[in-house]
């Protein structure tokens, strides 16, 4: 949980990790994963507020020191960071803008995601809301606490990036859907072949959601969307 701070030079976020309140929704995700063959879609272990904000931390330095923009620590306790501010979301942003801006931000962040792939690192929770937009137009990936890294290998943590940066933006964007997967498609194909191979795997397993997401309520059909935009956009 982050929650804003009123200081004298400005905003900051104190991130308050949480811990094993989680555990039962992450073993329910892992189950999920698992029987649906999409081990690129099982989550990071649970861990104690400690071990959540050590992984942050460490995630922190070691995406700073690949060039990958994120907050800067401003400060640390046993269970929290202080973190400066890196200006509204993605999400919001998305939600904000025109079609012609909207377009211009998604192909931004995916660049960006791309960009930290290259690197040799993956995100974590790319999401539209774990993305922040600054006024000068920097972006930068927050909520790290978990390392996919500890359940799988880095083609799968970034084929998961993948999967997540698009369930996450594809409702915020409201863009036409050829619009969207233009500008998806154009950057997974610049993904390394391990990546594509796992993200066409991915798209084949799950590729009955769509028709059975259509019965569901908004969220469900936005997971159906999800996995029709990545075929699309991979074909």
């Amino acid at each position: 949980m982050a929650e804003p701070l009123h200081l004298a030079d400005g905003r900051v976020w104190l991130k308050q990790h949480d811990g094993l309140r989680r555990r039962v929704l992450l073993r329910t995700l892992d189950i999920t994963a698992r029987a649906l063959g999409v081990p690129c879609l099982r989550p990071a272990p649970t861990q104690s507020a400690s071990q959540a904000r050590d992984v942050e931390l460490r995630r922190l330095v070691e995406l700073a020191e690949h060039g990958i923009p994120v907050p800067r620590v401003l400060g640390q306790s046993d269970s929290a960071l202080l973190l400066e501010d890196g200006g509204p979301s993605l999400a919001q942003c998305l939600r904000q803008a025109d079609e012609p801006k909207a377009e211009a931000l998604l192909r931004q962040a995916a660049r960006q995601l791309l960009r930290g792939h290259r690197a040799g690192c993956c995100i974590g929770q790319p999401l539209a809301r774990n993305i922040t937009v600054a006024e000068d137009g920097q972006l930068r990936f927050i909520d790290l606490e978990e390392d996919p890294l500890q359940v799988m290998d880095l083609a799968q943590a970034q084929a998961r990036d993948w999967l997540l940066f698009i369930s996450g933006s594809i409702r915020h964007a409201r863009l036409p859907s050829g619009a969207f997967v233009a500008v998806i498609g154009h950057c997974l194909r610049q993904s390394s072949p391990d990546v594509q191979a796992l993200l066409r795997q991915a798209a084949w397993r799950l590729r009955y959601l769509p028709a059975l997401c259509k019965l569901g309520g908004r969220r469900a059909r936005g997971v159906g969307h999800t996995v029709h935009a990545m075929r699309r956009a991979l074909s």
